[in-house]
């Protein structure tokens, strides 16, 4: 049996069928990890064990790694690109989705390594919540934020400690990084 030839649209490199990314809902068009990481072309919802690389500018800084689960806005990818053009910006991503099985009508937010004042300052957390509670979703009882240090030290903030989404996101950030 032949395979079929694939090519990314962007740069035009043969890729093999393993290591292509959709470009398209329908499944015709590919785009090779460095493209499709480069261009964001694909913002929906990414299966549980993506993972893209990783960059750093500078490797001297502790990075922290965040997720936070949100619920009951439903498991749609307009919904998750409209979440990830609140946070990214067309030159720097920050934020990816990824599915979460635990959650009934949501998906987990996953920021990428960064430093602890990146993530306070640079994630523009007061419209991210404006827009969540939009689109329906909330940071509810069965939801959890989860920050992870470079050495796997974890703390957990569950969706019951706090009352607002805002308050709830610096609340316990300031809690994990005081």
């Amino acid at each position: 049996m032949k395979k079929t030839k694939l090519f990314c649209e962007d740069c035009g490199r043969e890729i093999e069928e393993k290591q292509a990314y959709p470009a398209d809902k329908m499944g015709k068009y590919f785009y090779c990890r460095k493209c499709h990481e480069k261009n964001l072309h694909y913002n929906g919802i990414h299966d549980t064990d993506y993972k893209p690389e990783q960059t750093f500018s500078d490797v001297s800084d502790l990075r922290l790694s965040l997720t936070i689960d949100i619920d009951g806005g439903g498991f749609l990818d307009s919904k998750a690109e409209k979440l990830l053009k609140t946070v990214n910006k067309s030159y720097e991503s920050h934020m990816y989705i990824v599915k979460n099985e635990r959650l009934r009508q949501g998906f987990t937010l996953v920021f990428r390594p960064m430093t602890a004042e990146s993530i306070m300052n640079d994630i523009p957390w007061d419209r991210l919540c404006r827009q969540m509670k939009e689109l329906g979703y909330d940071f509810g009882d069965n939801c959890h934020m989860r920050l992870t240090d470079e050495k796997n030290a974890v703390k957990i903030i569950s969706g019951a400690e706090v009352d607002d989404c805002g308050d709830r996101i610096i609340t316990a950030l300031d809690s994990i990084l005081l």
